[in-house]
Order: C-alpha cells, then sequence, then structure tokens
C-alpha cells in the first residue's frame, strides 16, 4: 500500500447532510445578493441591512462547512440566534425561518465529530 492509498483510506468524507447545508447556504447568498441589487427592501433599511448580513454570513458559512469547519456550525448558530431575534423585532418572524435554522444546526452537529 501506498502512502497516497493510505491517505485516501482514512481521509473522512464529507456527509451528504453538509453537502446540501452548504449548496443551501451557497444559494442563499446568491439570492440575498439578487434580492439587494434589485432593491428589494429599499425603502425599509433594516430589511437591506438584515439581507446583507444574512447574505455575507451564508457565504462564509457556505464556505466553512463545505471545508467540514466546526467554527461554520458556531457562526451560524450564533447569527442565527441574532437573526431571530432581529426578526421578531421587526414582526417579520415566522416560523419558517425558525425551521430552517433549526434544521442546518441539528444536521451539523450531528456531524461536528467529523469536522476540524
Amino acid at each position: 500500500m501506498t502512502e497516497e492509498t493510505a491517505v485516501e483510506t482514512t481521509k473522512a468524507d464529507r456527509p451528504i447532510s453538509i453537502t446540501l447545508i452548504s449548496l443551501c447556504l451557497f444559494f442563499g447568498a446568491l439570492t440575498s445578493a439578487w434580492l439587494i441589487f434589485k432593491g428589494y427592501g429599499a425603502s425599509f433599511v433594516p430589511n437591506t441591512v438584515l439581507i446583507s448580513i444574512g447574505g455575507l454570513v451564508s457565504l462564509v458559512c457556505g464556505i466553512g462547512f463545505w471545508l467540514m469547519k466546526k467554527w461554520a456550525l458556531y457562526v451560524y448558530a450564533v447569527y442565527g440566534l441574532l437573526n431571530q431575534a432581529a426578526l421578531l423585532a421587526l414582526g417579520r418572524w415566522n416560523l419558517f425561518s425558525l425551521l430552517v435554522l433549526v434544521m442546518i444546526i441539528y444536521f451539523g452537529y450531528r456531524s461536528l465529530s467529523k469536522m476540524s
């Protein structure tokens, strides 16, 4: 057995749930950019700020999840809690936003031991 083969067999594969989370976060970042450039929420500044921050965090955490980094889960969890509080304060909270947050944190936490 060569060194390359030994390294390949010990390398942990990325779980499909983490791959899907990462792709969803990338899509969320693209959607956020599209909403900002289309002028969504331009008359209501907090919407634009939330969408901008959400897009940036989605992109960063999507990259972190793709690279199997633990910090991506921690950053997304903190951002998610702050986002839920902001949505509640603005009167724009709904159950779907909480459901997406909980699903991403749950599946990320299940794979936390495989992350570095």
